[in-house]
């Protein structure tokens, strides 16, 4: 589903976006790949606890994932 002849690594989180709102497991692979480990940390930091962090993390990332299916252009960072 990536685009022809470009890798989902080497694609900006903007280019991203709209793949994974495709449904794209390549493209959601790298963007965890990218962000669960800030997400995890943060959640950490957090609750103090690594099974309630996972999870918290997990959720975070695939919330950011399932908003994707917005226009990244029209959307602020």
């Amino acid at each position: 589903m990536t685009p022809k002849g470009k890798k989902a690594e080497r694609l900006a989180d903007e280019e991203l976006m709209p793949l994974i709102g495709d449904k794209d497991p390549e493209a959601f692979a790298v963007f965890y790949d990218r962000h669960g480990g800030v997400a995890f940390s943060l959640a950490y930091r957090i609750v103090g606890e690594r099974a309630a962090a996972e999870g918290w993390a997990e959720t975070e990332v695939d919330a950011v994932a399932a908003g994707s299916s917005a226009d990244a252009a029209t959307t602020e960072p």
